[in-house]
């Protein structure tokens, strides 16, 4: 394996996720320079998360039929392409338009990166490079941002999205030059049976399923805080936007500390040990944040520390849940890191839209949601996982 591949990957995962947050800090200016409404911008977010969940379904078995390098060079022009339809956009519907072609593109990012990890990968190495694509996919929401907001100061909205392309085309040189292909065995003809039958046979893998459900999961509250906690902070408790920002940086770092630790824990530990143990500290933090909410305390500390805990957790359940369900399908790689990432965006969609809907600047309606999202996640591994068979977890399919 070329020492090239797993920096490749993991630049993936960063095209794929600045496409998400470098913009953020724009969303005043763009509505104001296209003259419409904030929530059409808005919508301009939900239909990339919506495309890019979608899409992984097709990179999937298109990867696992056709080859990783088949599949990602020319998903890195369309992302490319996108990013220009942008950059040129002069009203809304060319912007949508845009944003639903990187999304589309932005999926292959998130698919590929895992498959070809255990293309290349097994057992505790595949563990640790699954603990770094995540560090990655931790960093990004935490930087982009920050960049995001100087680069609109400074140049302005469109000039996001000229930064995108640019990486993107850097991106392709890159896969182009130093990417092999990883997939083992010779090409196939795609089939839209076969991607079918490949998810039919993941979706029967109790193993699979239940590793699938617990990060999707851990997504799904993530996604929820994210939209729930501006209001919260800055309306309820008073914080300042910057005071707002230091507080979801510092949320990121202790996910970021979990990763870190886990990287030393994986080395000494099995990964479905540490993935139970993680749960359990999760567990604590949602019943912490709804005990403090069912006792009337809406102060900072009542709402970010327990955050601050299961974000610890989640640092070292996530890579060790996509470790364990990518394993027993080192052939259908593709089509197993597809579900994941799609399950996950559209948990995240969806419970976006459920605090958007229930949440009025109360820690109640997420402290709920939370402790259901880890209620989940606490039945999948201990019934549905400790139920699967020992041919679900091993199975070479």
């Amino acid at each position: 394996m070329s020492r090239a591949v797993i920096p490749l990957i993991i630049t993936f995962v960063i095209l794929g996720q600045v496409g998400v947050d470098l913009y953020l800090p724009s969303f005043g200016a763009m509505a104001v320079a296209l003259d419409v409404a904030p929530k059409y911008i808005e919508l301009s977010l939900s239909l990339f998360l919506l495309s890019m969940a979608m899409s992984q379904l097709f990179y999937g078995a298109l990867s696992d039929a056709l080859g990783r390098r088949r599949v990602i060079l020319p998903a890195i022009l369309l992302y490319a392409a996108g990013s220009a339809v942008c950059f040129f956009s002069t009203g809304i519907a060319q912007l949508l338009a845009g944003r639903l072609l990187q999304g589309f593109a932005a999926g292959a990012c998130v698919v590929i990166p895992r498959a070809v990890a255990r293309d290349t990968c097994d057992g505790k190495r595949l563990a640790q490079v699954s603990v770094w694509l995540s560090i990655a996919w931790a960093l990004v929401p935490m930087l982009a941002p920050v960049a995001g907001g100087y680069v609109q100061d400074y140049l302005g909205w469109q000039s996001n999205f000229l930064l995108i392309f640019g990486f993107a085309v850097a991106c392709y040189g890159l896969a182009f030059v130093y990417l092999p292909e990883t997939r083992k065995g010779a090409a196939a003809k795609f089939s839209w049976a076969e991607m079918f039958s490949s998810m039919g046979l993941l979706l029967k893998n109790r193993w699979y399923v239940g590793y699938m459900i617990v990060p999707a999961m851990f997504f799904s509250h993530s996604a929820a805080y994210m939209a729930a906690s501006p209001i919260l902070y800055e309306k309820t408790l008073g914080l300042r936007p910057e005071q707002y920002g230091f507080v979801i940086m510092a949320t990121a770092i202790f996910y970021l500390l979990g990763n870190v630790a886990n990287t030393f824990l994986v080395k000494k530990h099995d990964e479905a040990d540490l993935v139970k143990a993680g749960l359990w500290v999760s567990l604590f933090g949602a019943l912490l944040l709804l005990g403090l909410a069912l006792l009337g305390l809406t102060t900072l500390w009542a709402v970010a520390l327990p955050f601050f805990i299961t974000y610890l957790a989640a640092g070292i359940v996530f890579a060790n849940c996509v470790t364990l369900a990518l394993r027993p399908f080192p052939r259908r790689a593709g089509a197993a890191s597809a579900l994941l990432g799609c399950l996950q965006i559209l948990m995240g969609c969806v419970s976006s839209a459920l605090m958007a809907w229930f949440s009025h600047g109360t820690q109640m309606p997420l402290a709920i949601y939370l402790a259901c999202c880890m209620t989940v996640a606490f039945v999948a591994v201990r019934w549905v996982v400790a139920g699967s068979t020992a041919g679900d977890a091993t199975a070479v399919a």
